[in-house]
């Protein structure tokens, strides 16, 4: 069955909705599995509609949308159905908008094998799509189908507190750990635990989990479906990468994998899609960190909503990106013979956020220079549209590519969440790390304590952090921020929004993510506790960053509302993107600037070449 997918939004009553619709009806009777991305309702928010009913969605990356439509019931369903279908990466993708979204489309599915405008006439479109698109195997790490049907049949969990995990014939399989996590989290909560052997070594396990103190229920190995199909948590604690296509075949299960992160499984077990464990590299094999796996186990058994976005989520990503056979994605480019040494600059541009910020100056600073060829690969889920990125950087739009060359000099990877692997063809791979706050976490183990060439930090503070991970510091760049001075200067006209709130008073102002590391809670705290008299003379003003993006889930945004409720201190909240020139004239219109930070980046020291 020869997969598509169509990009646009298909609730609406204009002509390009229409058309999607029509092709998602001629497209399914010629045998065609649609999925539709909702990357256009993201981009442009809410549309108010009078009458008609209101529809609740996974806008695809973590976050929820709500749909105003007036679509007849048997239309809504056939077009949620599309909506909530995964299909390949590398489907064919069909895109319902303008000139800028079939641009955008094309590089949020950079592996899609064809991306088409959408037509009035659905079977102008087939026609191509069957003329262009040939089924076969993208790569050998695909798993076909049929392995992965029966797991993706079996219903959802609703509790995760059965666990099910996987004994091995040695020591590779994390058995031991296994049946010492089990035991510590029984003692907590209830559990149970399933451990699937071979025949020959149920004494054996049996005499390992009374030792441990763990309370299970031994079975002889069968198959997947079975043993599946009473688990909600599957733990795989390996010591060496485990087979790809039993993990695959986990995530497509829809249970929860609590499993080791390390080298070529990296991909596969990552925060949104299980819980990955961290631990130490040791040469020849991976040693699981104990005190961790106990914790993800624990929060995989008792956090049931979490654990239900996460099954979904794997199941979704399973069956996009791991499953074959599908069309093959676009081969990459072979630029022009060029003397100047070729760079990737990967990060997630369609969004705002301090990488996005970052990579663009970085790159603007490279094109200016002229001595390098460029090129730009967006990643993470698109939050912003092209106009955002065009304006404030058209030289650097001009660069973005779907897919980038095969053979490039530097590919440097920055944002949240980190590039899993090293990316092919990289002769030398860098990726530029910002974790100022505690240990490195999980997440960036092991591309940058084993996959990367090179660190980039921008504080000695962070060149430390990554060092005692096990870096060697002469791996790692120290490159300090730097900052706009034709932008950020003190002549930087006040923006009127909020030198019309502020009046008379003085403001304090705050910017960045409304979470616990950044310290707001400690702000609101501070001017709680000043004398009435001292609060009336003074406003806040607070410019959040991330909260639809890499802080979604953590914000502490409520508790500014309520803040702002109570009347404390009067308080205006900024939650709107807001370009450089209004950044700078924000900081103009403030009096005070106030970040009581829980992390510590430290003074950078001067930039200095690698050994």
């Amino acid at each position: 069955m020869i997969e598509l997918r169509l990009w646009g939004d298909p609730f609406a009553a204009s002509p390009d909705a229409r058309a999607l619709r029509a092709l998602l009806t001629a497209a399914e009777q010629a045998g065609y599995a649609c999925g539709v991305a909702l990357t256009a309702l993201r981009l442009r928010g809410p549309r108010a509609v009078v009458g008609g009913s209101v529809v609740a969605l996974d806008d695809g990356s973590g976050g929820c949308l709500t749909v105003h439509t007036e679509l007849a019931r048997a239309e809504l369903e056939r077009v949620l159905a599309a909506v909530a279908r995964p299909v390949a990466a590398t489907a064919p993708l069909v895109v319902f908008g303008d000139a800028d979204d079939i641009v955008q489309a094309g590089l949020e599915f950079p592996d899609a094998c064809i991306v088409l405008p959408g037509d009035a006439v659905p079977e102008a479109t087939l026609r191509i799509l069957q003329s262009q698109a040939r089924p076969a195997l993208l790569d050998a790490e695909a798993i076909h189908g049929d392995a992965l049907a029966p797991l993706a049949r079996l219903p959802l969990p609703e509790q995760f507190d059965t666990v099910l995990a996987f004994a091995g014939d040695d020591t590779d399989a994390g058995i031991d750990l296994a049946l010492a996590a089990i035991a510590s989290v029984q003692r907590d909560v209830r559990v149970h635990a399933r451990v699937a052997v071979a025949r020959h070594r149920v004494n054996d396990v049996r005499a390992d989990a009374a030792r441990a103190g763990a309370t299970i229920e031994v079975v002889v190995d069968g198959a997947l479906p079975e043993l599946m199909a009473s688990a909600g948590v599957v733990l795989m604690p390996t010591r060496r990468d485990f087979d790809r296509a039993v993990a695959a075949q986990v995530l497509a299960s829809g249970r929860v994998l609590v499993a080791s992160r390390y080298g070529a499984t990296a991909e596969l077990v990552r925060d949104g899609l299980g819980f990955p464990v961290g631990g130490r590299w040791r040469g020849e094999f991976f040693e699981p960190d104990l005190v961790h796996l106990r914790a993800q186990l624990l929060r995989a058994v008792t956090d049931a909503e979490r654990s239900r976005q996460v099954g979904a989520r794997a199941r979704a990503f399973a069956l996009t990106a791991l499953r074959g056979p599908r069309p093959a994605a676009p081969a990459r480019p072979e630029p022009a013979p060029n003397s100047r040494p070729r760079v990737v600059l990967e990060a997630p541009l369609f969004e705002v956020s301090s990488s996005s910020l970052l990579t663009l100056a970085t790159a603007r600073a490279l094109v200016r220079r002229g001595q390098v060829e460029l090129f730009m690969v967006p990643s993470g889920a698109h939050h912003t549209g092209l106009a955002r990125v065009r304006a404030q950087a058209p030289e650097v739009f001009a660069r973005c590519v779907r897919q980038a060359p095969a053979d490039v000099d530097l590919w440097l990877s920055t944002g949240w969440p980190p590039r899993a692997q090293r990316p092919p063809g990289a002769k030398v791979f860098a990726v530029r790390v910002d974790w100022e706050y505690g240990a490195l976490p999980v997440a960036l183990a092991p591309v940058v304590t084993e996959e990367a060439d090179v660190v980039v930090v921008h504080s000695h503070a962070v060149e430390t952090t990554i060092a005692s991970s096990g870096r060697l510091r002469r791996s790692i760049a120290l490159v300090p921020h730097g900052v706009d001075a034709s932008v950020f200067r003190p002549e930087a006209a006040p923006l009127p929004e909020v030198m019309g709130f502020k009046r008379d008073r003085a403001a304090v102002l705050f910017t960045g993510g409304l979470i616990w590391r950044k310290g707001v809670d400690v702000l609101l705290n501070a001017l709680l506790q000043m004398p009435a008299a001292l609060r009336a003379q003074m406003c806040l003003v607070v410019k959040p960053l991330g909260g639809r993006t890499s802080y979604r889930g953590f914000e502490l945004g409520e508790l500014v509302h309520r803040f702002e409720k109570a009347g404390a201190v009067e308080t205006l909240v900024l939650d709107r993107d807001l370009t450089d020139v209004e950044m700078a004239g924000l900081y103009a219109a403030c009096d005070v600037y106030a970040h009581p930070y829980r992390g510590e980046a430290g003074p950078g020291r001067p930039a200095r070449r690698l050994a």
